[in-house]
């Protein structure tokens, strides 16, 4: 296969509500949209956004970057093996150096366009026997009253799972109470998940733990500032712990030392990068015992699309809820019709990834 011609496309996407990180308000998402297209005709897309705060790259790299892709991809000839090589066709250039985000729009792409070729759906090229729908999860957010009241909803729509965020806007004792409402009024069926995304100090964590417990957690996210004391804490505890920026630093020969002492691993295609790699990762996850929770960064419907399909190639028979509900935030898509993700408890594979949908070209400059 040979790449006659390859495209970058910038977007600037108004927020439904202003996202609060962890140094700045973001009133938009800015990224990247990246074409690659055979001599034979066939198309594939990527999307690379980095996450402001989380992210390890900026746009302007990630855009540099993105150039230079098109400099040594632009008319060289692809491997026809290089999907059952390796899955990762950034190893087929000369310098496969990228940063997570772009290295997961050309992977998506490279994929997208391989599955055109084959006229299979992306999905059923990566596994023999994909997921036909995926459950997602609830990410609740506002006030107390306003969390507490947005529970009919979870109910009635069917959610299995919910995420809050923990050790940002309220005070640990706040933090503890709203938990200890959520646990009463959740009930069984409602896996309830915790993120604090690094916030406290192994204290602050301990005195956070005591508080809650008693209490059915899924799992709680990045309770601390230090990582190396997550082992020791999981220990005293007995909380499920959850690696979601630990994973940066997480490789398939060291993901057996966390297995020792972590519930779930949360991927983020855009943090963590890589398309096939990435769900080969969460095969290994699972065969360790360690859940693979597949997670959104505030991406558009484009790399939303890449990440179910990933999920629904993992080897878990019982996939965890995604955490799809980000793209509520996302008031303007690129792609049309939007994917059918708001105040959805689960997604049709088929449908998702399958659909054709336009682009939506206003939204777009070709940079």
């Amino acid at each position: 296969m040979r790449i006659s011609s390859f495209g970058v496309f910038r977007y600037k996407l108004p927020l439904a509500e202003p996202l609060q990180m962890p140094r700045r308000q973001l009133h938009r998402r800015e990224g990247l949209l990246l074409r690659l297209a055979s001599a034979e005709g066939d198309v594939g897309w990527g999307e690379a956004v980095p996450l402001p705060g989380f992210s390890t790259e900026r746009l302007q790299q990630a855009t540099r970057e993105a150039f230079k892709l098109k400099r040594i991809t632009t008319g060289r000839e692809v491997p026809d093996d290089w999907m059952s090589e390796s899955g990762d066709f950034s190893r087929t250039l000369d310098d496969p150096e990228l940063s997570p985000s772009v290295r997961f729009a050309l992977e998506q792409a490279a994929w997208m366009l391989a599955a055109e070729a084959c006229e299979t759906p992306v999905h059923r090229l990566l596994a023999e026997d994909p997921h036909e729908t995926l459950p997602l999860s609830r990410l609740l957010t506002g006030e107390r009253e306003e969390i507490l009241g947005s529970l009919k909803e979870v109910k009635e729509n069917g959610y299995r799972a919910v995420k809050l965020k923990v050790g940002r806007e309220r005070s640990l004792d706040e933090d503890i109470e709203l938990v200890e409402a959520l646990g009463e009024r959740l009930g069984p069926g409602v896996a309830l998940r915790l993120d604090a995304n690094r916030a406290w100090r192994r204290e602050e964590a301990r005195r956070f733990a005591d508080g809650i417990d008693g209490r059915d957690v899924a799992y709680l996210e990045e309770p601390l500032v230090d990582p190396d004391g997550l082992p020791a804490f999981a220990e005293e505890t007995g909380l499920p712990v959850a690696l979601d920026e630990t994973m940066r630093d997480v490789s398939l020969v060291t993901l057996d030392e966390h297995a020792e002492y972590a519930e779930a691993v949360v991927l983020k295609p855009t943090i963590l990068g890589g398309f096939g790699g990435l769900a080969y990762l969460a095969d290994k996850a699972t065969d360790l015992g360690l859940r693979p929770v597949w997670s959104a960064a505030y991406e558009a419907g484009m790399a939303m699309m890449g990440l179910i399909t990933l999920a629904a190639c993992a080897g878990d028979n019982d996939p965890a809820p995604l955490g799809t509900d980000t793209y509520r935030w996302i008031e303007q898509d690129v792609v049309h019709p939007r994917l059918k993700l708001d105040n959805a408890s689960s997604i049709d594979v088929e449908e998702a990834v399958t659909v054709k949908r336009t682009l939506n070209g206003h939204l777009l400059r070709e940079v």
